[in-house]
């Protein structure tokens, strides 16, 4: 079936005068149509490399469809006509309809096209230039005789001097030669780009100089509210003018109207997680990872294109800015550090461990929180003693104080606790110096204030902001959405990536929580097949025999994900947890009948198991401490103990044992200064490899069971998440770069051999510390399932001028 479309094609539409150009103000019109579906379609990964006249349709009603996508990619490349024959035969042809050897049509190629490439989003953005020269102009850039001379000019000539008398007003043209560039690197980055340009001049771009909106919109950003993040790599040049207009102010300008755009991470570094704006609006700081897979810190001046990494800053999470935006603090490893963004000098602040957000304020202290189940502590930005600010209720379930941001008087702080009463969580309020608190709002999410008064927090994917009073700490009126899909990481409560400056700008991450799909690969890398659909997995553990999977599975609300059984390659399963906790980190018993899993529903994580099929309630093995968190990572293969790290409140981490018979009481295993997590029993139960960070980074490592005093280092430049073949002659692991690696052991009596790491291919995962694992390994080791992110590493980061005008616009 096809949709039926009363109307014309724009080659018709451009027939009917011959030579005519289009009126000017349709031909901006039909031209931010046009971008606005090729935008949609590269979001989702699908470039036209066709695009031309024919493939443009105007409905009756002036709506602009973009037929024809996905033309096929030849089967021979760089076949560009040479011959006389074969030149005589091109130029009986119709020029500019013909088919080429290479993918495109041959009047509307970009360059990289005629080359011999398929071409890509920017490809079609070439195209684009010359569907737009012809409207403006009614005759055709680069039109010749023949398709060889027609192929010749486009790699060669500049466009076509235009009609003199035809008026067109220079910003117009600057988009257009923007489009035409041979090299696609000197385009628009993008069709969000390119939209966000044509959208400036529509309040502008009238040949007379008359202000007319195109169809009475209004220089409101509509894509934006309506989900459509547009993804610039760098500003044009008139997006950037209006910007910059806004940002070198240090106040609000309520006057100013209200502009969305958006930027991307540079091409070596992946979606960003944290995103913070400098007070003054200058700067956007970001946490994002290379291809390495090494975290760094970013920082994009707002007045370039790029954005340049900080030295010094690496595995660096949750920056935030110094009051005079001169410094950053961040965290690394166990660490709170701060460093001078002009200078790069880095400097150690204390020991933290695995941090939930810092705040810095205008008196030179900096609030933090030192691990997932910790209060607030203070300490001088300048260095010095650490004092406690808040303590956990245990008598109330707190699990976690979090998330600090100063108000600006410097005393006042919004923090979050969670808690397993839900009349526990939510945002507060509260003070240094003093143990008044107050709850604000019933949410669990991060919260700032902003000028000129809204308190701005996430719930459900959607950014609110609220009219509140910093002085007497009260709201006036209801929340209002200004943003949706916020991002969010999925098992870190309360976090959304969102900022905003105290100049009137606002920034986030759109694209809702990352996603990820159970994709089975072969050793080669080929991908086979998925097990269930797109979703918030988490600790994929697959069954002794290797035909069902148990994975920690998100819900819509942050924290709640429950475990689900899936069968080897379907999409149906069975959810066998219902509680409204967090359930995680599943674990086979030996036999395959019983799971063993983490839950929070108590209020700390304890461990539970259940029997697989569901039929039966579930069963306490080790009760929670408030103060450690407990997760299993394997089951000895006599079933005799279950090996599981214990967290404490900063991030330490130890590996204990929780013996299934006698009196069940549970034992160290290995408890050092460092972080020992992800453990795995071999199959003959006399050996377990585990994750270490004693180095300084992590490393794979196996030791004896029962402990000898014998240890053996396995990965040799960075590597976790460890797991066993079947027969035990081989290990596999995670390098630092987030490629599987296989190394061939031999297990003695009382040695352990290892051979040389080989890569096998690489995956696209999370973090390699923060959960059990991210893969599993089928019985015979030729096959693996991947937890693998579906998010696009091109997510963009939104940024709004002007935010608040929206949010009394829609508050009236």
């Amino acid at each position: 079936a096809m949709e039926l479309l009363d109307g014309e094609n724009l080659r018709k539409r451009l027939n009917a005068a011959p030579g005519s150009p289009l009126p000017f103000r349709k031909s901006l019109d039909y031209a931010l149509q046009i971008v606005r579906g090729l935008a949609a379609a590269h979001l989702k990964g699908i470039a036209h490399r066709d695009l031309k006249p024919e493939n443009v349709f105007i409905a009756r009603d002036g709506t602009v469809k973009v037929l024809d996508f996905g033309l096929a990619k030849p089967a021979q490349q760089n076949a560009i006509a040479t011959t006389e024959e074969t030149d005589a035969a091109i130029t009986a042809m119709d020029v500019n309809a013909l088919p080429a050897a290479v993918s495109g049509t041959v009047g509307y190629t970009a360059p990289e096209q005629i080359r011999g490439g398929s071409g890509d989003h920017r490809s079609d953005i070439f195209s684009f230039g010359l569907v737009f020269y012809e409207m403006l102009f009614g005759q055709r850039a680069f039109a010749r005789r023949t398709a060889v001379e027609t192929m010749t000019s486009i790699l060669n000539d500049d466009p076509r001097d235009a009609p003199t008398d035809r008026k067109v007003p220079p910003a117009v043209e600057s988009i257009l030669h923007r489009c035409l560039e041979k090299n696609p690197e000197e385009r628009f980055h993008s069709a969000h780009d390119l939209g966000l340009a044509l959208e400036a001049v529509t309040q502008r771009s009238d040949p007379d100089g008359r202000l007319e909106p195109l169809h009475g919109q209004s220089h409101q950003w509509r894509w934006m509210r309506e989900g459509m993040a547009w993804a610039i790599a760098a500003l044009g040049a008139l997006a950037a003018i209006a910007t910059l207009t806004f940002v070198r102010s240090n106040a609000v300008n309520p006057d100013a109207p209200v502009l969305s755009l958006s930027v991307l991470p540079p091409g070596q570094a992946t979606a960003p997680s944290t995103v913070v704006l400098s007070p003054d609006g200058r700067h956007l700081a970001f946490a994002a990872d290379t291809p390495e897979g090494k975290s760094l810190i970013w920082i994009r001046t707002l007045e370039t294109p790029t954005a340049q990494p900080l030295p010094g800053t690496e595995n660096g999470m949750w920056p935030f800015w110094s009051p005079d935006g001169r410094s950053l603090g961040f965290f690394t490893g166990s660490t709170l550090k701060k460093v001078e963004v002009a200078s790069g000098t880095v400097e150690t602040v204390c020991d933290a461990g695995d941090a939930r957000g810092g705040s810095w304020s205008r008196d030179g202290v900096i609030l933090f929180s030192p691990g997932y189940a910790d209060g607030l502590y203070r300490v001088p930005a300048a260095g010095g003693s650490v004092t406690p600010v808040t303590t956990l209720d245990r008598a109330r379930t707190d699990s976690s104080h979090r998330w600090p941001e100063f108000l600006p008087d410097g005393r006042h702080f919004l923090y979050v606790i969670v808690s397993a009463q839900a009349d526990r969580s939510g945002i507060y309020l509260g003070e240094l110096d003093s143990n008044r608190t107050k709850r604000l709002l019933p949410v669990v999410s991060m919260a700032t204030w902003a000028p000129p008064g809204f308190l701005l927090y996430a719930r459900d994917n959607t950014l609110f902001a609220q009219s509140f009073d910093a002085k007497r700490q009260e709201f006036a009126g209801e929340p209002i959405s200004i943003a949706r899909p916020v991002w969010y990481k999925s098992g870190i409560g309360g976090f959304s990536a969102f900022s905003a400056s105290q100049t009137g700008l606002l920034a986030y991450r759109t694209g809702g929580a990352a996603r990820t799909k159970l994709v089975w690969f072969t050793r080669e890398g080929r991908m086979l097949e998925s097990t269930g659909p797109a979703g918030l997995y988490s600790e994929p553990a697959l069954s002794p025999n290797g035909q069902q999977v148990a994975v920690g599975r998100g819900e819509d609300q942050p924290g709640q994900a429950q475990i689900w059984v899936l069968a080897h390659s379907s999409a149906t399963g069975l959810r066998l947890t219902f509680q409204q906790s967090d359930q995680s980190a599943p674990l086979w018993s030996p036999d395959g009948t019983e799971i063993v899993f983490s839950t929070n529903q108590t209020g700390s994580y304890e461990l539970r198991r259940k029997i697989a099929s569901g039929v039966a309630g579930e069963e306490v093995l080790l009760k929670g401490d408030p103060a450690t968190a407990q997760y299993a990572d394997d089951w000895s293969p006599d079933g005799q103990f279950i090996i599981y790290d214990a967290v404490g409140p900063r991030g330490d981490v130890d590996l204990w044992l929780l013996p299934m018979r006698g009196d069940r009481k549970p034992r160290p295993f290995l408890r050092t200064q460092f972080r020992e997590t992800q453990a795995r029993f071999a199959p003959d139960g006399r050996w377990i490899a585990y994750t270490s960070d004693e180095t300084g980074r992590p490393e794979t490592y196996v030791q004896a069971f029962p402990p000898t005093g014998g240890k053996w280092q396995i990965s040799d430049h960075g590597g976790a998440q460890p797991s066993w073949r079947r027969d035990g002659k081989r290990l596999f692991y995670l390098s630092a770069d987030r490629v599987l690696m296989e190394v061939e052991v031999r297990p003695g009596t009382s040695t352990f051999q290892s051979g040389t790491p080989k890569p096998l291919f690489p995956v696209r995962t999370g973090g390699l510390t923060n959960a059990r694992n991210h893969y599993a390994v089928s019985p015979n080791g030729g096959e693996f399932l991947v937890n693998t992110l579906e998010e696009s590493s091109e997510t963009p980061i939104a940024i709004v001028v002007n935010w608040a005008k929206r949010v009394t616009q829609d508050g009236r």
